[in-house]
């Protein structure tokens, strides 16, 4: 693997982290304390995606960080949220990245 192409999956790799941080909300050290006994599991996918196209010499990096970011406590109501990064390059220039993100709401309204 090329070092300036693992260098920059590195980087990738800390943007999206600090997207993932920035999209918590902050608390003060009370509610923290508070919050110890009631502590939840979190989990962060994290999709890594790289593709070379030998005929245009293209290579596309995507690097996607998901998460479920709350949750009702009746598990009716959720909040799922994403952050994604995605490099284009090719011979002609130094490359394209593009940021996104996206917040998904969903509800179900179903009786249980």
């Amino acid at each position: 693997m090329d070092m300036k192409l693992l260098v920059y999956l590195l980087f990738l790799y800390g943007n999206v982290i600090f997207i993932m941080c920035m999209m918590i909300p902050r608390t003060d050290v009370g509610t923290i304390q508070m919050m110890s006994s009631q502590r939840a599991r979190r989990q962060i996918d994290i999709n890594l995606s790289a593709e070379h196209d030998e005929n245009n010499d293209e290579t596309e990096i995507a690097l996607e960080a998901i998460a479920n970011l709350w949750r009702s406590a009746d598990s009716k109501t959720q909040i799922d949220g994403s952050a994604k990064v995605i490099h284009n390059s090719n011979s002609m220039n130094s490359g394209n990245t593009r940021f996104s993100g996206r917040l998904h709401v969903h509800h179900d309204y179903r009786k249980k």
